[in-house]
């Protein structure tokens, strides 16, 4: 349960540093290094890069999580590649991949193909995915479980004067039945603690709304999501407020924090990142 909310947090924050307003001064390439963590005392960094050309753009992502569960060991690695036509034209296409997982416990790799359609000051935009999950065992002579994932993404946003709103919804089914990992006693004899942490924390479906604000010196947004867990059914929530601040024409600062409660736990976390952008 406990990784369910940091994941969770991890991708709303991640997600979180794409601002929905369209740019008026744009520059062709970007970095971008951001820091978090939680009450929990978890913490987590992510570096994003994106290279544009002419009528294609490609990007880059890699993180790291740090987080203990009493004796658990809960630290994870992302790896994310994307390429997509030009997005500012009235339709573009993208193809990418992740990786995330801990070494020895679990990972998913996911392929999306992603449909953007622009219409006026409406975007909408549709992406199939496909997933593969590997699950570690403690048994040598079956050391990996395999599960098959195929699911759906569905965007919308607004662009308004000086402000946006998008609203987004994920669906994702498996090839086995996944509550298993959370009714079967038997399978902290096959797994261990970590993996079956990290297991819990597989979708069944997210949604999430978002609004932002531009100034003369930045922007100002909120956001707000939901996540149900395909193991245990346990709802996560959160509501998150962000500053963007445009130190000049090329550099850039944003923060951001929130809570995140999970309906199988009385406790609220409360999360916070800071990252440094800079475009080129």
């Amino acid at each position: 349960m406990k990784i369910m909310r940091k994941l969770f947090v991890i991708i709303l924050c991640v997600l979180g540093s794409i601002t929905s307003v369209k740019s008026v001064e744009i520059l062709s390439n970007r970095i971008s290094v951001e820091k978090g963590g939680d009450s929990s005392q978890a913490s987590y960094y992510f570096i994003d890069a994106g290279f544009d050309f002419d009528d294609s753009s490609l990007s880059f992502g890699y993180g790291e999580s740090d987080d203990r569960y009493e004796t658990t060991v809960l630290d994870t690695k992302t790896k994310q590649i994307s390429i997509s036509s030009d997005p500012l034209n009235d339709s573009s296409v993208s193809l990418s991949y992740s990786d995330w997982g801990q070494e020895g416990e679990i990972n998913i790799s996911t392929i999306a193909i992603g449909f953007v359609q622009n219409l006026g000051d409406w975007s909408f935009s549709l992406s199939p995915k496909s997933r593969k999950i590997e699950l570690r065992t403690l048994f040598a002579f079956r050391p990996v479980i395999n599960l098959d994932s195929s699911g759906v993404d569905l965007g919308v946003v607004y662009y308004g004067k000086g402000w946006s709103m998008g609203l987004d919804y994920s669906k994702n089914n498996y090839s086995r039945d996944v509550s298993i990992l959370a009714t079967d006693p038997r399978l902290v004899l096959i797994f261990s603690p970590a993996t079956l942490d990290h297991a819990s924390g597989v979708e069944k479906n997210r949604t999430s709304a978002d609004i932002t604000y531009l100034l003369k010196w930045g922007s100002i947004g909120a956001d707000h999501s939901r996540s149900i867990s395909a193991v245990d059914d346990s709802v996560s929530t959160s509501k998150a407020l962000s500053i963007h601040y445009k130190v000049n024409r090329s550099w850039s600062v944003r923060l951001r924090g929130g809570q995140t409660d999970n309906s199988f736990s009385t406790q609220t976390t409360n999360f916070s990142s800071l990252s440094l952008n800079n475009q080129f």
